[in-house]
């Protein structure tokens, strides 16, 4: 949020635009009451799957991921892919708050082709999920309620994690690689230059070669003796060492 707002704010700036999620119940929009109260809430820890956040900001030019969704793994727009925002539109509510209706986002890498829009163009729709909550009326009652959550699924793509960059190739990145270990390969391993790595500290080599947490290591060894005991359980422990011999 803060730094598409920075993005906003310099000279000739895109116009931010922060699209409020649209909840429903029995598919009528929430009263007044209740809106800023869900909004205001960390929704996405009521739900492990599906959750989206109450506030996206968004500007025409911003980088984004698709989340939660595969829309087509052949045309490669799934979740995790990096698109650009280039159109979108827009509802205002009762509430005074905006709503995002769709967006066209270009996924570059994509070879998709729709009717009327350049090609890699695809339209992004809200996505819904369901949840219950307590709201508290104008009488300060708390009553449970089944709450429908729509919002757009992307997520500004400004950073993101060693995991999600896994096999994207980036000009420049800005990386911290005192973490060590694969996740500290994964980032350094992403630019197709050393001029396109900035680190955020200085590093040693031991910061690299940091050794596993003692933790890892019991249960490592606790993975390995369930192996074995589940081969001589069945009588297979020979057959397959054999076959690694054979291998």
């Amino acid at each position: 949020m803060r730094k598409a707002e920075m993005i906003s704010k310099t000279h000739n700036g895109p116009k931010l635009i922060i699209c409020a999620a649209h909840d429903t119940i029995n598919n009528q929009t929430v009263p007044k009451e209740y809106c800023m109260q869900l909004l205001q809430a960390d929704v996405t820890s009521l739900s492990k799957d599906g959750a989206l956040p109450a506030f996206i900001p968004s500007y025409i030019g911003m980088p984004v991921f698709l989340r939660n969704q595969n829309l087509s793994t052949d045309l490669k727009i799934t979740n995790g892919s990096k698109g650009i925002v280039h159109q979108i539109s827009i509802e205002h509510c009762s509430s005074n708050f905006i709503y995002a209706k769709a967006a066209l986002v270009e996924f570059s890498d994509s070879l998709v082709k729709c009717s009327d829009i350049p090609r890699g163009h695809f339209i992004i729709e809200p996505q819904s999920w369901t949840f219950t909550t307590l709201l508290t009326d104008s009488s300060g009652t708390k009553i449970k309620k089944r709450i429908n959550h729509h919002q757009l699924p992307i997520e500004p793509a400004f950073s993101l994690t060693s995991h999600g960059c896994q096999g994207q190739t980036i000009v420049k990145i800005l990386a911290d690689l005192r973490i060590g270990g694969f996740s500290a390969y994964v980032q350094a391993s992403r630019p197709t230059s050393r001029e396109g790595i900035c680190l955020i500290e200085p590093i040693t080599l031991s910061d690299l070669t940091k050794p596993l947490p003692t933790s890892l290591k019991k249960e490592n060894l606790r993975l390995k003796a369930l192996e074995h005991n589940t081969l001589v359980h069945y009588g297979i422990w020979i057959s397959k060492w054999s076959m690694h011999r054979c291998a």
